[in-house]
């Protein structure tokens, strides 16, 4: 049986989005940001 390397998990850098995104959402859920920090253009809101 072959083992999973899961250093792969944090030192490449495709996973290193992925974990930034998940910190992201992380602190979103938790209310830590509690708004953006930029406005939505006016073409992006629907009427």
């Amino acid at each position: 049986m072959t083992s999973i390397d899961w250093s792969s998990l944090w030192k490449k850098e495709d996973w290193l989005a992925v974990w930034i995104g998940f910190l992201i959402l992380l602190l979103v859920a938790t209310r830590v940001i509690t708004s953006i920090p930029w406005k939505f253009p006016k073409e992006w809101i629907p009427i």
